[in-house]
């Protein structure tokens, strides 16, 4: 990266408000390209380059905010911070924060396995590197995935073996809001948001230096982690840089039987190595922040569904990131950010050649203005550009290139009415999406020629917030909710090996609409609380991709004939979805030792209001104990987690093989936790211990598609010992 991009970035940054946006969005097409881009010849990005760049950033960036350096820094209560500019103590929609102890005890290779044990929350299962987020049954293009506040830009959403580029070792907070985020993140959000905080841009004054280290091992893949992380003032700037990697090996599993008929205690291709690391540099004070960070993820794993394929992801991405509070005037604060994204993923085949390639280009402009109280009304309203280019490389693509553009205005606003808070919002959107032609071998168009498609989504939000006592509160939200169809939900056409199916979109598909209500009661007392939601969403067209029954041959990496393959096509249909969640928590002891306990559940049903079938692909309802014991340094913590069996299946997926009828039996797990702190001179740290699935229960994830989840049963009886240091 040359220097004069990081001088750019912040330019552009700081005039963005005062242009057209359109004509800003091209502008910042035609600037990207050099900036990253992994696709050329261009050398790699390296710590050096990114250190001299945020350098050099960081000369352009305090000038401008010279009049009020040096104030000290406003300490405040945390709040949520997703989905939630106005700053509101309490949500119309449940949310669930991890960090700390709940983040350190959770730490796997995947963001999908992390969030698997949140209520609400299940995770697709396709390999150790691969695994995405489900939130109240929806999964890819419903929940945006994102990292300090921005898009991830990753092509998870396309297919299931793709990964999501967000290492847990590298984040210090996960914020998960389940239900419609529509408002902020567009018609994309309908099942929720899940944000990743990395903290790379200090929003604070550092006052000192500061780092914390972390090694992870495990013994049912016989993973090896590390991470470290350092933040100091330098020069009246904060900088911060942080570094991870993890390998694993085939996963060891419950003995199972394979639809081959083969019994065996191992997946097979199931080994992973990731590499993850990044840079910040940032101006504070008590007023806002000025700061931008690049950061690198690199991912190789095997494909469970095809034994000779491995998976090599690559990504880069570099974020600028500021806020500004004002003294005075009806505007209370400005806020915005701009994310450059490149991601290139590889399906490397046996022989070592590379058989498809997908790239994804992505950029973000967001910039958010909140009011002063006017008229009792606190407002905050934005623009949201967003661009992604994407397009598959090589004998297995089965999408054309596509350049998706969105391009919408937003509005929320807030008021108190007695004991209660009025919550609403809207936001309008403008779709377009272009594809090119594709010729194969034979001359033949091989998508049907260059098509474009537009469209316009509204989506509207109204929330109300009671507090009905002073321990008690009662939420409701209602939405309305668009979405516009993406890109290979109409135009997919070809066999997807590494998901082992052969995919097939509908250009016609019509907008997805929806209106969706949630209702919940949050009681909190003390160490005690409560908290039940309910929700239900009604689709007139909800897009599925659902098998057909339909076989097609697609290609193979041996010498032997390829079998046929099932094929999924994406309809629009009329859906219902409806569920509940609750959470609770109880101090069974409270003296110089403390025991509470937790109960976990949640349950969700899906159904095509037009056959009266099942929806494919949604979790059973679950159940969780947790019982935790902490004196001084000490923390004791066990879990039993029961998944009941999953028969609510589409009918045409019920095929007899030697792996069963295609539903998923019940199982229970036992995990064991124990961790202790420890000081030594000026460090801290933390030992942790873990035993998981001490039965050693044979369980299958009812929402990965058949093809990979009759190859990938959940890990058995395994050994996890952590160890973290701070100074």
């Amino acid at each position: 990266m040359r220097l004069r991009h990081a001088a750019w970035l912040t330019k552009t940054f700081a005039s963005r408000a005062d242009h057209h946006r359109n004509r800003c969005w091209l502008r910042l097409s035609h600037q990207i390209t050099a900036t990253m881009d992994l696709s050329s010849a261009s050398p790699q990005v390296t710590p050096l380059a990114i250190g001299a760049a945020l350098a050099t950033l960081g000369t352009f960036a305090a000038p401008a905010f010279a009049q009020s350096a040096a104030a000290p820094i406003e300490r405040v209560a945390p709040v949520i911070v997703t989905a939630n500019p106005l700053a509101s103590e309490a949500l119309a929609q449940p949310t669930t924060t991890l960090s700390g102890d709940a983040l350190s005890d959770r730490r796997p290779a995947t963001l999908g396995e992390l969030l698997s044990g949140v209520v609400g929350v299940s995770a697709t299962q396709f390999a150790p590197g691969a695994s995405r987020p489900i939130v109240r049954g929806m999964d890819g293009e419903r929940v945006r995935v994102l990292a300090d506040g921005a898009h991830s830009h990753d092509a998870s959403t396309l297919s299931f073996d793709h990964g999501v580029p967000l290492d847990p070792l590298t984040v210090e907070r996960i914020e998960v809001l389940r239900g419609p985020a529509t408002l902020l993140y567009g018609g994309g959000a309908i099942g929720g948001v899940v944000n990743g905080i990395s903290n790379r841009i200090a929003r604070g004054g550092l006052s000192a230096f500061s780092g914390d280290a972390t090694l992870l091992f495990g013994t049912a893949d016989r993973s090896r982690g590390s991470a470290m992380r350092v933040a100091a003032p330098v020069g009246g700037l904060n900088f911060t840089v942080d570094a991870a990697t993890r390998d694993s090996d085939d996963v060891r599993v419950p003995e199972f039987t394979r639809p081959d008929g083969e019994r065996t205690d191992r997946v097979a291709n199931s080994a992973s190595r990731t590499e993850s690391g990044g840079v910040g540099l940032s101006w504070a004070n008590a007023r806002g922040h000025l700061g931008a960070t690049l950061d690198t993820y690199r991912s190789n794993y095997g494909v469970v569904a095809e034994e000779d394929v491995t998976i090599r992801m690559r990504r880069n991405r570099a974020l600028l990131s500021g806020a500004w509070r004002t003294e005075s005037g009806p505007l209370f604060d400005v806020s915005g950010h701009l994310a450059l994204t490149r991601y290139k993923h590889d399906e490397v085949e046996g022989s070592g050649e590379v058989g498809t390639t997908f790239r994804n280009h992505g950029e973000e402009f967001r910039l958010t203005a909140t009011t002063r109280p006017l008229g009792g009304w606190r407002l905050a309203f934005g623009t949201h550009l967003e661009r992604t280019r994407t397009e598959a490389l090589g004998e297995e693509a089965f999408v054309p290139p596509a350049d998706t553009r969105n391009t919408a205005l937003f509005a929320l606003a807030q008021r108190r009415f007695g004991a209660g808070e009025l919550q609403i919002g809207l936001r309008n959107e403008q779709n377009r999406i272009r594809t090119q032609e594709v010729i194969d071998e034979e001359g033949h168009n091989r998508f049907g020629g260059a098509q474009s498609r537009q469209v316009t989504t509204w989506n509207a939000s109204a929330g109300w917030v009671h507090t009905l006592s002073p321990t008690l509160t009662a939420t409701a939200n209602a939405t309305l909710a668009e979405r516009a169809p993406s890109y290979f939900e109409r135009f997919a056409d070809g066999v997807h090996v590494a998901t082992g199916a052969y995919e097939r979109g509908d250009p016609n598909l019509p907008v997805e609409r929806g209106s969706l209500v949630d209702l919940g009661l949050a009681w909190k007392s003390g160490a005690h609380a409560l908290r039940v939601n309910a929700f239900h969403a009604r689709y007139r067209n909800f897009i599925s991709l659902d098998a057909t029954g339909e076989r097609a041959v697609g290609h193979s990496h041996s010498d032997e004939p390829a079998d046929p393959l099932p094929v999924y096509a994406f309809r629009a249909v009329p859906a219902r979805h409806y569920g509940a969640e609750v959470e609770a928590r109880a101090r069974l002891l409270a003296t110089q030792h403390t025991v509470d306990l937790a109960l976990r559940a949640d349950t969700v049903r899906a159904t095509n209001r037009a056959t009266g079938e099942p929806l494919p692909r949604i979790a059973p309802m679950r159940v969780a104990a947790e019982l935790l014991w902490e004196h001084g340094p000490w923390r004791l913590r066990g879990e039993i987690r029961h998944s009941a069996a999953q028969r609510r299946i589409p009918s045409v997926e019920r095929e007899q093989n030697a792996a069963g009828d295609g539903t998923t039996p019940a199982f229970t797990t036992i995990d064991l936790h124990a961790a202790w702190r420890f000081t030594f001179a000026r460090q801290s740290g933390r030992i942790t211990l873990a035993g998981l699935n001490l039965g050693n229960q044979l369980g299958y994830n009812a929402t990965t598609l058949r093809g990979v989840r009759e190859l990938y049963p959940l890990p058995a009886r395994q050994v996890r010992l952590g160890l973290d240091l701070n100074w």
